[in-house]
């Protein structure tokens, strides 16, 4: 759970697609015990996260205070950047245009992190976004959250 209260990522947008749906287009899934694994089920795999619908070039924002841990590009999520909260949870801006922060630099909540873009495996702009317990690997919906309408815009 995160200890402070998440604000949006972005100001302007809207959820595309939401956690936990399932489609061809992911390749992770659960299994019985809830865990996370890489593979195919019926060649269905599910969202890990949220996608907010978004012009290229659109602010992206640290919904909490944390640390930058690590940013990359991959084919899959294209560029993007890993932000650590304190309280062991990992969250991932993904398919951006842009980085605007280093590694290990430290972030407040409302600061300017990067930009949204088409970058990696997708049919449009967005920005995805998803929570991940650094601890157990599992990723979680919005709804652990202690107010999950905070983000969704």
């Amino acid at each position: 759970m995160l200890l402070q209260q998440p604000i949006k990522p972005i100001k302007d947008g809207r959820i595309g697609t939401t956690y936990g749906v399932t489609g061809p287009h992911w390749s992770w899934r659960r299994n019985s015990e809830g865990k996370w694994f890489k593979g195919f089920k019926d060649g269905k795999g599910e969202h890990t996260g949220y996608d907010f619908a978004c012009i290229i070039g659109t602010k992206c924002y640290a919904v909490v205070d944390g640390m930058i841990s690590y940013q990359d590009f991959n084919k899959t999520i294209g560029l993007f950047i890993i932000l650590a909260a304190p309280d062991h949870i990992n969250i991932t801006y993904a398919h951006l245009s842009r980085s605007l922060v280093k590694d290990g630099q430290k972030v407040k909540q409302g600061e300017l992190i990067g930009e949204t873009g088409k970058t990696g495996n997708v049919t449009g702009p967005h920005l995805h976004q998803s929570f991940r317990d650094s601890k157990t690997g599992n990723w979680f919906p919005v709804s652990y959250l202690p107010n999950p309408s905070a983000i969704t815009v």
